[in-house]
C-alpha cells in the first residue's frame, strides 16, 4: 500500500468531472453527439471497426437517455443506426466494467426490440453489429480487436447464423504493427494521439466545433449535475453496495480507515465490515 500524503486531497482519488472544454472522442458524450450530427464520419468508423462496407446511415431513437438536455429530447450515450440491411449500436466505453458481457448482452437484446416493430417476424430483424471501443483491455491479452459470434461449442464450425457480432476495440492495445492502416489511425486518434490521415483531421475539426457548442455544453454540465445529484440521493437511501464499492477503491488506492470514513462520510462499522476487518480496534495502516 503507498503511504498517503497529507497534503493530498480525498477528493483527488475520486474521479471528477472533465470541463466540457477538454473532452474528447473518448468521452462518450462528445462521442455520440459527434456521431449523430455527422453520419458520414459515424458511417467511416463504423465501416473501418467491422471491415464491411457501410451504407447510407439512419439514425434510430435510443432507449438509453437522460432527460436533461437543453432541448428536452434527453442525453443520450450510445449511437444506434442503420443502413439498408444492417445495424450499428457503437458505444464509447471509458470506465471499466466489470459485468461487460452481460452489458453486451443487454445492448444486443435493445438492439433487437428498437429494430423489431409489433407484428413483425423474427426473419425481418437486420444483420446486427455491437460495437464497444474500450479504453481500456476487457480481457487482458493485449489484442486491438475482439470479435464474437455464436458458435457451438462441440461443432465450433457451425455458426448458429444469427446474423449478430459483438466487436470490442481496446484502445489500450499496442499491437496495431499488423492492422490496416485505416484502422490503425483510427484506433491511435481514438486513444488520443494526433490525427494521422483525412478521417483523423475531419474528426479533430469536429471536436474542435463541439467544444465551442454552448446547447452541448449546458447539456453536459446538466447531465453531470443530474449524475451528482442521483449519487447524492442514492447515500441518503443507504445504497450499501455502492458506497462498498467506493470503500474498497479508495482501500486499493491507499487511504485508511479514518480518511475513508471522513471522505465518504460513513460509519467506521460499515469501513470495517466492506473491508472484512474485526471492529474489536484493529485498522489499516495508513503506511506500508
Amino acid at each position: 500500500m503507498k503511504p498517503y500524503n497529507e497534503n493530498q486531497q480525498l477528493k483527488s482519488k475520486i474521479p471528477e468531472e472533465k470541463k466540457y472544454e477538454n473532452l474528447t472522442l473518448k468521452s462518450d458524450f462528445m462521442f455520440c453527439r459527434i456521431m449523430k450530427q455527422n453520419p458520414e464520419l459515424c458511417r467511416e468508423i463504423a465501416e473501418i471497426l467491422i471491415e464491411e462496407p457501410v451504407g447510407e446511415l439512419e439514425f434510430i431513437e435510443s432507449h438509453f437517455e437522460v432527460k436533461e438536455s437543453a432541448d428536452g429530447k434527453g442525453v443520450v450515450f450510445d449511437v444506434i443506426a442503420k443502413d439498408s440491411n444492417t445495424c450499428y449500436n457503437i458505444e464509447m466505453q471509458v470506465a471499466k466494467e466489470k459485468a461487460l458481457g452481460k452489458r453486451v448482452r443487454y445492448y444486443r437484446g435493445i438492439t433487437d426490440a428498437t429494430l423489431l416493430e409489433a407484428g413483425q417476424s423474427y426473419n425481418e430483424l437486420f444483420k446486427a453489429f455491437v460495437i464497444f471501443i474500450c479504453a481500456y483491455d476487457p480481457f487482458k491479452t493485449g489484442l486491438v480487436k475482439y470479435t464474437f459470434r455464436q458458435t457451438c461449442e462441440q461443432v465450433p464450425q457451425a455458426n448458429l447464423g444469427d446474423d449478430a457480432a459483438v466487436i470490442i476495440i481496446n484502445l489500450a492495445s499496442t499491437q496495431l504493427a499488423d492492422t490496416n492502416e485505416r484502422f490503425r489511425n483510427l484506433v491511435s486518434y481514438l486513444a488520443g494521439h494526433e490525427p494521422q490521415d483525412n478521417l483523423g483531421k475531419k474528426l479533430d475539426k469536429a471536436v474542435q466545433e463541439a467544444r465551442k457548442n454552448t446547447d452541448w455544453r449546458s447539456d453536459y454540465m446538466n447531465y453531470m449535475e443530474h449524475i451528482k445529484v442521483e449519487r447524492a440521493e442514492a447515500y441518503e437511501e443507504g445504497d450499501t453496495n455502492r458506497l462498498k464499492t467506493d470503500i474498497c477503491s479508495l482501500h486499493e488506492a491507499g487511504f485508511d480507515i479514518e480518511m475513508i470514513m471522513r471522505g465518504l462520510k460513513v460509519s467506521r462499522e460499515l469501513v470495517e465490515e466492506t473491508l472484512g476487518l474485526q471492529s474489536s480496534g484493529e485498522t489499516l495502516s495508513s503506511s506500508v
